[in-house]
């Protein structure tokens, strides 16, 4: 059995949290082009899609964290080599418009073993279902992974979503620099979207609280 370490790992879903990823675990689907989906928001949500990469299973001395396929990620010529998943956050517009919509993204990553490759986790935040509407972003900052191959290591990144987001970006990618001419790899991403409760929610709870109150004397 595998050891995850490094960040904090979330073991459960928040109250009223949903999980907002399609395919997390990279077992179902194909990869999209990246430029395809990153300027076509609305026809291409819910497609991972790495700038160089390829969904895989056993490589080397790695293994997926679940299932048969993971993300292998390959260093190519820029800074660094990424990943990216396309979110509407329609659902939950009302509660980013009261500014009490917050995020939890973590995922596991993995590298074949070269010395203190590098790697982030980022929520990219947009007004409008384009790349010229970006906002703001909140990373896990960069963090470095042990060359420990059977060693899946969780990093997270929170926060608030800012008020006037109607989509997001799913982002992670490895420091090309670090990488030493191996792939990294990546499994089981997920972002919980958790909307704070509404009124109606609330009177709910109240009315509850209250039976319970009544059937107590």
């Amino acid at each position: 059995m595998k050891v995850v370490r490094g960040g904090m790992v979330v073991a459960a879903l928040a109250s009223g949290a949903q999980a907002q990823l399609v395919d997390p675990g990279f077992e179902s689907n194909a990869l999209g082009v990246y430029t395809t989906v990153l300027n076509n928001f609305t026809t291409q949500q819910g497609i991972w899609a790495p700038e160089s990469g390829a969904r895989v299973g056993t490589t080397g001395a790695v293994t997926p964290a679940s299932g048969n396929f993971m993300l292998q990620m390959n260093q190519n010529g820029g800074v660094v080599t990424q990943a990216w998943q396309v979110t509407d956050m329609a659902p939950y517009a009302a509660a980013i418009s009261a500014g009490t919509a917050t995020f939890n993204l973590d995922a596991l990553f993995n590298s074949e073993g070269q010395p203190s490759p590098q790697g982030y986790i980022r929520l990219n935040f947009y007004s409008g279902p384009s790349l010229s509407n970006y906002t703001s972003s909140i990373s896990s900052g960069t963090f470095t992974l042990d060359n420990t191959p059977t060693t899946w290591e969780n990093f997270s990144a929170t926060g608030t979503i800012p008020i006037g987001t109607t989509w997001v970006t799913t982002e992670f990618g490895f420091v090309n620099s670090t990488m030493g001419g191996f792939p990294g790899f990546v499994d089981n991403a997920r972002l919980q979207i958790v909307p704070a409760p509404g009124p109606v929610s609330l009177m709910a709870a109240a009315g509850l609280i209250a039976v319970r109150r009544r059937r107590a004397r």
